[in-house]
């Protein structure tokens, strides 16, 4: 079985969501940052996945 893979951050997709672009084999989609988990131990910069985390679902992103 492949595994996925983080292929790059999109700064914004086209609905103002920060996303990362995956893939598994030849199948490509984004992911909205909001909905991947961060591993354990997290990796240096997730302290701003997590503010963005707060911002966004605190509801001050709309």
């Amino acid at each position: 079985m492949n595994s996925v893979s983080r292929e790059r951050l999109v700064a914004l997709a086209e609905d103002d969501q920060i996303v990362a672009a995956c893939s598994r084999g030849e199948f490509q989609q984004t992911i909205p940052v909001l909905y991947l988990p961060l591993p354990t131990p997290p990796p240096g910069g997730a302290e701003w996945v997590e503010a963005y985390r707060f911002w966004a679902t605190a509801g001050w992103g709309k």
